[in-house]
Protein backbone atom coordinates (compact mmCIF):
# COMPACT_ATOMS: atom_id res chain seq x y z
CA UNK A 1 0.00 0.00 0.00
CA UNK A 2 1.46 3.59 -0.96
CA UNK A 3 1.67 5.34 2.13
CA UNK A 4 -0.08 8.84 2.83
CA UNK A 5 1.85 11.69 1.31
CA UNK A 6 2.41 14.47 3.66
CA UNK A 7 2.75 18.02 3.53
CA UNK A 8 6.03 19.60 4.31
CA UNK A 9 6.09 23.20 6.21
CA UNK A 10 9.12 25.32 4.82
CA UNK A 11 11.34 28.31 6.34
CA UNK A 12 14.52 28.20 5.07
CA UNK A 13 15.25 30.28 2.16
CA UNK A 14 17.33 27.84 0.21
CA UNK A 15 14.97 24.74 0.00
CA UNK A 16 11.84 27.44 -0.52
CA UNK A 17 13.65 29.23 -3.25
CA UNK A 18 15.13 25.97 -4.87
CA UNK A 19 11.22 24.37 -4.58
CA UNK A 20 9.52 27.68 -6.69
CA UNK A 21 12.47 27.79 -9.15
CA UNK A 22 11.34 27.53 -12.92
CA UNK A 23 7.73 27.11 -11.43
CA UNK A 24 4.70 28.55 -13.09
CA UNK A 25 4.17 30.32 -10.21
CA UNK A 26 2.95 33.94 -9.85
CA UNK A 27 5.16 36.77 -7.85
CA UNK A 28 3.67 36.40 -4.47
CA UNK A 29 5.37 32.81 -4.06
CA UNK A 30 8.65 33.88 -3.24
CA UNK A 31 10.76 33.50 -0.28
CA UNK A 32 11.43 37.33 -0.25
CA UNK A 33 8.19 38.51 -1.29
CA UNK A 34 6.19 36.69 1.83
CA UNK A 35 8.83 37.88 3.91
CA UNK A 36 8.66 41.55 2.60
CA UNK A 37 5.39 41.59 3.46
CA UNK A 38 5.61 39.73 6.89
CA UNK A 39 5.43 42.33 10.04
CA UNK A 40 7.37 42.42 12.32
CA UNK A 41 5.07 39.99 14.78
CA UNK A 42 3.97 37.57 12.11
CA UNK A 43 6.14 34.67 10.81
CA UNK A 44 5.97 33.69 7.31
CA UNK A 45 5.69 30.05 6.07
CA UNK A 46 5.44 27.59 2.93
CA UNK A 47 3.68 24.77 2.87
CA UNK A 48 4.34 21.98 -0.05
CA UNK A 49 3.37 19.35 -1.31
CA UNK A 50 4.35 16.71 -4.04
CA UNK A 51 2.58 14.63 -5.84
CA UNK A 52 3.42 11.78 -8.49
CA UNK A 53 2.86 14.48 -11.53
CA UNK A 54 1.97 17.92 -9.82
CA UNK A 55 3.31 20.02 -6.55
CA UNK A 56 1.26 22.55 -4.43
CA UNK A 57 2.98 25.49 -2.94
CA UNK A 58 1.33 27.51 0.04
CA UNK A 59 2.89 30.55 1.51
CA UNK A 60 1.39 31.95 4.53
CA UNK A 61 1.81 34.85 6.95
CA UNK A 62 1.00 33.30 11.01
CA UNK A 63 0.46 35.17 13.73
CA UNK A 64 -0.64 35.38 17.37
CA UNK A 65 -4.25 35.85 18.30
CA UNK A 66 -4.02 38.53 20.82
CA UNK A 67 -2.50 37.37 24.38
CA UNK A 68 -3.62 33.17 23.84
CA UNK A 69 -1.79 30.31 22.78
CA UNK A 70 -3.54 29.86 19.41
CA UNK A 71 -2.70 31.71 15.98
CA UNK A 72 -4.16 32.15 12.80
CA UNK A 73 -2.64 32.42 9.23
CA UNK A 74 -3.89 34.90 6.49
CA UNK A 75 -2.36 35.88 2.54
CA UNK A 76 0.57 37.84 2.37
CA UNK A 77 -0.78 41.58 0.67
CA UNK A 78 -1.77 40.17 -2.71
CA UNK A 79 -2.70 36.99 -3.71
CA UNK A 80 -2.31 33.70 -2.56
CA UNK A 81 -3.48 30.33 -1.10
CA UNK A 82 -2.82 26.94 -2.30
CA UNK A 83 -1.66 26.42 -6.11
CA UNK A 84 -1.11 23.62 -8.11
CA UNK A 85 1.62 23.05 -10.33
CA UNK A 86 0.84 20.38 -13.10
CA UNK A 87 -1.75 18.03 -11.98
CA UNK A 88 -2.61 16.21 -8.58
CA UNK A 89 -5.35 13.21 -8.10
CA UNK A 90 -8.49 13.49 -5.92
CA UNK A 91 -6.77 10.95 -3.46
CA UNK A 92 -3.28 13.73 -3.79
CA UNK A 93 -5.43 16.12 -3.00
CA UNK A 94 -7.13 14.42 -0.16
CA UNK A 95 -4.23 14.04 1.18
CA UNK A 96 -2.82 17.16 1.21
CA UNK A 97 -5.97 18.50 2.91
CA UNK A 98 -5.63 16.00 5.71
CA UNK A 99 -2.31 16.72 5.97
CA UNK A 100 -2.16 20.35 6.13
CA UNK A 101 -4.99 20.21 8.95
CA UNK A 102 -3.08 18.27 10.66
CA UNK A 103 -0.08 20.11 10.38
CA UNK A 104 -2.04 22.95 11.78
CA UNK A 105 -3.85 21.48 15.09
CA UNK A 106 -0.09 20.66 15.84
CA UNK A 107 0.30 24.53 15.94
CA UNK A 108 -2.16 25.43 17.38
CA UNK A 109 -3.87 27.43 14.17
CA UNK A 110 -7.22 27.53 14.59
CA UNK A 111 -8.46 30.17 11.21
CA UNK A 112 -7.37 30.94 8.18
CA UNK A 113 -7.77 33.68 5.26
CA UNK A 114 -7.16 33.45 1.92
CA UNK A 115 -7.25 35.54 -1.06
CA UNK A 116 -7.24 33.58 -3.44
CA UNK A 117 -5.74 34.38 -6.90
CA UNK A 118 -8.49 35.38 -9.93
CA UNK A 119 -5.98 35.10 -12.60
CA UNK A 120 -4.99 31.36 -11.59
CA UNK A 121 -8.48 30.65 -10.06
CA UNK A 122 -6.61 28.42 -7.81
CA UNK A 123 -10.19 28.21 -5.47
CA UNK A 124 -11.29 25.88 -8.24
CA UNK A 125 -8.48 23.76 -7.50
CA UNK A 126 -8.96 22.85 -3.70
CA UNK A 127 -12.93 23.53 -3.81
CA UNK A 128 -13.70 21.45 -0.49
CA UNK A 129 -10.68 22.76 1.44
CA UNK A 130 -12.94 25.86 2.57
CA UNK A 131 -15.68 28.17 1.90
CA UNK A 132 -14.89 31.10 -0.36
CA UNK A 133 -17.19 34.22 -0.98
CA UNK A 134 -16.49 36.96 -3.60
CA UNK A 135 -15.39 40.11 -2.02
CA UNK A 136 -13.96 42.82 -4.97
CA UNK A 137 -13.69 43.40 -8.78
CA UNK A 138 -9.95 43.73 -9.79
CA UNK A 139 -8.87 44.87 -13.21
CA UNK A 140 -6.99 43.27 -15.87
CA UNK A 141 -6.02 43.58 -19.41
CA UNK A 142 -5.54 40.99 -21.70
CA UNK A 143 -2.51 41.23 -23.35
CA UNK A 144 -2.27 38.59 -25.75
CA UNK A 145 -4.14 40.88 -28.93
CA UNK A 146 -2.18 43.68 -30.19
CA UNK A 147 -2.07 47.57 -28.65
CA UNK A 148 -4.22 48.52 -31.10
CA UNK A 149 -7.45 45.83 -30.50
CA UNK A 150 -6.09 46.44 -26.29
CA UNK A 151 -7.06 50.10 -26.89
CA UNK A 152 -10.64 49.43 -28.23
CA UNK A 153 -11.40 47.82 -24.85
CA UNK A 154 -10.86 50.82 -23.39
CA UNK A 155 -13.23 53.15 -22.39
CA UNK A 156 -13.26 56.31 -25.49
CA UNK A 157 -12.33 58.89 -22.66
CA UNK A 158 -9.21 56.95 -21.63
CA UNK A 159 -8.57 56.10 -25.13
CA UNK A 160 -8.47 60.24 -25.72
CA UNK A 161 -6.42 60.73 -22.11
CA UNK A 162 -3.64 58.42 -23.82
CA UNK A 163 -3.67 59.83 -27.20
CA UNK A 164 -2.94 63.44 -25.69
CA UNK A 165 -0.61 62.19 -23.76
CA UNK A 166 1.21 60.75 -26.60
CA UNK A 167 0.89 63.94 -28.44
CA UNK A 168 2.36 65.95 -25.11
CA UNK A 169 5.61 66.46 -24.48
CA UNK A 170 6.05 63.89 -21.62
CA UNK A 171 7.62 61.12 -21.69
CA UNK A 172 8.01 57.44 -20.12
CA UNK A 173 11.20 56.34 -19.01
CA UNK A 174 11.96 52.78 -17.23
CA UNK A 175 13.69 53.58 -14.09
CA UNK A 176 16.61 52.40 -11.64
CA UNK A 177 17.75 52.79 -8.04
CA UNK A 178 18.21 56.23 -8.08
CA UNK A 179 14.65 56.60 -9.15
CA UNK A 180 13.02 55.35 -5.61
CA UNK A 181 13.25 58.03 -4.05
CA UNK A 182 11.50 60.10 -6.76
CA UNK A 183 8.76 56.79 -6.50
CA UNK A 184 8.19 56.99 -3.18
CA UNK A 185 7.77 60.82 -2.90
CA UNK A 186 5.30 60.72 -5.75
CA UNK A 187 3.48 57.51 -4.06
CA UNK A 188 3.23 59.41 -0.78
CA UNK A 189 2.14 62.34 -2.33
CA UNK A 190 -1.44 60.38 -4.19
CA UNK A 191 -1.47 58.26 -0.49
CA UNK A 192 -2.31 62.33 1.33
CA UNK A 193 -4.66 62.74 -1.26
CA UNK A 194 -6.45 59.69 -1.14
CA UNK A 195 -6.77 59.97 2.67
CA UNK A 196 -5.13 56.59 2.65
CA UNK A 197 -4.94 54.23 5.41
CA UNK A 198 -1.78 53.94 7.20
CA UNK A 199 -1.40 50.73 5.64
CA UNK A 200 -0.72 51.67 2.72
CA UNK A 201 2.22 54.03 3.63
CA UNK A 202 4.64 51.39 2.80
CA UNK A 203 8.26 52.60 4.16
CA UNK A 204 11.20 53.45 1.74
CA UNK A 205 13.04 49.64 2.84
CA UNK A 206 10.08 48.21 1.21
CA UNK A 207 10.42 49.68 -2.03
CA UNK A 208 14.11 49.14 -1.92
CA UNK A 209 13.51 45.28 -1.53
CA UNK A 210 10.41 45.11 -4.32
CA UNK A 211 13.14 46.84 -6.29
CA UNK A 212 15.37 43.25 -6.03
CA UNK A 213 15.02 41.02 -8.13
CA UNK A 214 13.56 37.26 -7.21
CA UNK A 215 13.01 34.12 -8.73
CA UNK A 216 9.70 35.12 -9.37
CA UNK A 217 9.60 38.42 -10.33
CA UNK A 218 11.59 41.34 -12.59
CA UNK A 219 10.71 44.52 -10.92
CA UNK A 220 9.95 47.42 -13.41
CA UNK A 221 9.97 50.63 -12.29
CA UNK A 222 8.50 53.79 -14.72
CA UNK A 223 8.80 57.42 -14.72
CA UNK A 224 6.95 60.11 -16.65
CA UNK A 225 8.92 63.22 -16.95
CA UNK A 226 7.59 66.95 -18.04
CA UNK A 227 10.21 69.65 -18.58
CA UNK A 228 12.91 67.82 -16.16
CA UNK A 229 10.45 67.36 -13.51
CA UNK A 230 8.68 63.55 -12.46
CA UNK A 231 5.17 64.12 -12.41
CA UNK A 232 4.43 60.09 -12.18
CA UNK A 233 5.83 56.92 -11.59
CA UNK A 234 4.25 53.47 -11.26
CA UNK A 235 6.10 50.19 -10.13
CA UNK A 236 4.83 47.33 -11.95
CA UNK A 237 6.32 43.52 -10.96
CA UNK A 238 7.07 41.33 -13.97
CA UNK A 239 6.24 37.64 -13.02
CA UNK A 240 6.65 34.29 -15.43
CA UNK A 241 2.96 34.72 -16.41
CA UNK A 242 1.50 37.70 -15.28
CA UNK A 243 2.63 41.58 -14.99
CA UNK A 244 1.10 43.07 -11.95
CA UNK A 245 0.51 46.70 -11.48
CA UNK A 246 1.49 47.07 -8.02
CA UNK A 247 1.51 50.57 -6.60
CA UNK A 248 1.79 53.62 -8.75
CA UNK A 249 1.86 57.47 -8.21
CA UNK A 250 1.41 60.71 -9.62
CA UNK A 251 0.94 64.66 -8.91
CA UNK A 252 -1.78 66.94 -9.57
CA UNK A 253 -2.73 66.75 -13.58
CA UNK A 254 -2.62 70.46 -14.16
CA UNK A 255 -1.60 70.59 -17.04
CA UNK A 256 -3.78 67.35 -18.93
CA UNK A 257 -0.71 65.18 -19.65
CA UNK A 258 -2.45 62.39 -18.16
CA UNK A 259 0.38 60.81 -16.54
CA UNK A 260 -1.62 58.15 -14.80
CA UNK A 261 -3.21 56.90 -18.33
CA UNK A 262 0.23 57.39 -20.08
CA UNK A 263 1.77 55.02 -17.38
CA UNK A 264 -0.72 52.16 -17.91
CA UNK A 265 -0.35 52.10 -21.40
CA UNK A 266 3.62 52.27 -21.60
CA UNK A 267 3.10 49.31 -18.78
CA UNK A 268 1.04 47.16 -21.12
CA UNK A 269 4.08 47.62 -23.81
CA UNK A 270 7.11 47.17 -21.80
CA UNK A 271 4.29 43.83 -20.13
CA UNK A 272 3.66 42.67 -24.07
CA UNK A 273 7.67 43.03 -24.61
CA UNK A 274 8.22 41.17 -21.87
CA UNK A 275 5.56 38.08 -22.97
CA UNK A 276 3.90 38.42 -20.30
Amino acid sequence: VEKMRQCIFIEDRSTWTTLVENKRLDIFYSYEYVHLNARAEETAGLIYFQGTSGEMFYPFLKRRIFDTDYFDMITPYGYGGPEVVGELTLEELADAKRSFRQWAMRHKIVSELIRFNPLTENQKRIADWTTTEFIRHTTSIDLRPSIEEIMQTFHKKNRSMIRKSLASELTVRRGSKEDLPTFIRLYYQTMDRKDASSHYYFTPEYFEQLFQPTQLCEPLLLIAEWRGEAVGSYFVLLGQEYAHGHLIGCQRDEYKLFPNQRLEYEAILHSKTAGM
